[in-house]
């Protein structure tokens, strides 16, 4: 049986974590990302903050503007056997569907946060 190909990831007694959000992309190549939310018009911190990552993708969603940075990969023999531009490719699309899985899941949250206001 397959495992979930992304994983919301927190560590809430952490007392550094300080709320921070991860997902683990749980397939090959094992990415670990983090997420930073913005406000939608603080364009100047979201670019600061996507310029950390060499992977990374976005996000709009509502008045936010969310940026997804990879803090980690752990490639296998096969992802690594690809020529450059095709890993850099299949990166991009992991990224992609992360944003794509992210937003589904805020959506998700608002229904869940509905759902128990109406009870």
């Amino acid at each position: 049986m397959k495992t979930a190909k992304f994983l919301l990831c927190e560590n809430p007694i952490a007392d550094k974590s300080d709320g921070r959000i991860f997902i683990l992309h749980n397939r090959n190549p094992l990415i670990l990302a983090e997420v930073f939310h913005f406000d939608i018009e603080n364009e100047e911190l979201q670019m600061n903050c996507k310029r950390q990552f060499t992977i990374g993708s976005s996000l709009e969603f509502g008045n936010q503007y969310i940026v997804f940075g990879a803090l980690w990969t752990i490639p296998d023999a096969r992802f690594l056997a690809k020529e450059a531009q095709k890993q850099a490719n299949e990166l991009a699309g992991i990224m992609r569907r992360m944003a794509d899985w992210y937003e589904s899941y805020l959506i998700w949250e608002d229904q869940q946060d509905i759902d128990s206001f109406l009870g």
